[in-house]
């Protein structure tokens, strides 16, 4: 299949310092990547030179594999960049979804049908005559949706655009944008420095670190087999331990402590990383496929965005993380003695 959207050698430099140095992207035809790293990775810059918004210093970019000519910019109205700031005018919130068609000149008949079509996806569409400074922050964010979408762009970049919104309207906003995303033949390069974010929006998943790609790949793989240490942290990995191998009889050990880990046969390493997600918490001990049960002391409970982080002490700290309904019903308070199990296999060695 040949790609959408591909770069090649792209470097660009600021006070002779690296922001990006990406020997090679590429994004195949409805594929959706989540884009993720930490403030100042080069994500955004990233994201304005695909755009052609920016050049870069050294580099190709191309189209459909020809190579785009960055002084012609007529591909641009075939792909659609959002932002994380809304970035609309003072004006009614129909004017503002209809912008990009007005300058392209479609008919006052299309753009009434193709606006008021997106806004009621959006579910906005009550609020087509209202002025912007009317809005809520996440009514106007879904407007600057709106506005991107109904152009219906061949490739859909977006730079943080649930950043700035409180948790439980970026939840709900994420869920309706992925609806409305379903029923579009899209491409997608969704750039984020939220894990959650990422899992609800792309298929595959790319790390970004000063200026580099430092792992990518399908999700699930990327999230547990990272390839480093800045991985593994920024993932979310957070039971991270140094210690040791040792093989006892038919077993493989990681030691670290006191504490004695049950891992795979034939690993190597000294750091060992184990996902929260992937932690069994219960009253009681039970018999399993896992070969990991330990008990341990409740130290800290945590609510994150949409969990709760359960930290226990079983020699070392282990952090699991619940759903807020498993919680409830747990019923789980500090100072209890509770039981942690998990795979062999969920232990990652680096």
């Amino acid at each position: 299949m040949k790609t959408i959207l591909k770069t090649l050698g792209l470097q660009k430099k600021i006070n002779q310092n690296f922001v990006l140095d990406i020997p090679e992207f590429s994004i195949y035809p409805y594929e959706n990547i989540a884009l993720i790293g930490p403030n100042g990775a080069g994500k955004s810059t990233f994201l304005r030179i695909l755009n052609l918004l920016e050049k870069p210093d050294k580099g190709e970019i191309f189209w459909k594999e020809e190579k785009i000519n960055l002084k012609k910019l007529k591909i641009r109205f075939k792909m659609a960049l959002i932002f994380s700031e809304s970035l609309l005018f003072q004006g009614k919130v129909f004017d503002n979804a209809a912008l990009g068609l007005t300058f392209r000149k479609f008919s006052r008949k299309e753009i009434d049908f193709k606006v008021n079509e997106i806004l009621e996806k959006l579910k906005i569409k009550h609020l087509k005559n209202n002025l912007i400074n009317e809005l809520s922050s996440g009514e106007a964010q879904r407007v600057n949706l709106a506005r991107a979408l109904v152009l219906q762009p061949e490739v859909l970049l977006l730079d943080e655009p649930f950043s700035s919104l409180d948790l439980i309207i970026k939840e709900e906003l994420i869920n309706d944008f992925k609806e409305v995303l379903g029923g579009y033949k899209l491409t997608t390069l969704f750039v984020t420095h939220n894990k959650e974010e990422a899992l609800k929006l792309g298929d595959n998943l790319i790390i970004m670190h000063q200026g580099r790609f430092i792992q990518k790949g399908k999700m699930e793989e990327v999230l547990s087999s990272p390839n480093s240490t800045f991985a593994a942290k920024f993932i979310g990995m957070e039971n991270f331990y140094r210690g040791k191998i040792v093989k006892e009889r038919e077993e493989t050990k990681f030691i670290v402590k006191n504490v004695s880990f049950k891992i795979l046969p034939d690993k190597k390493g000294n750091n060992a990383i184990l996902r929260p997600e992937e932690i069994l918490l219960s009253r009681l001990s039970f018999s399993s496929s896992a070969r990991n049960i330990f008990s341990g002391e409740i130290i800290q409970i945590v609510q994150t965005e949409a969990l709760i982080r359960v930290t226990l002490d079983i020699g070392v700290p282990l952090i699991a993380l619940l759903t807020k309904a498993s919680f409830e019903e747990m019923n789980l308070k500090l100072g209890e003695k509770i039981f942690a199990t998990f795979k062999v296999n969920a232990i990652h060695i680096l």
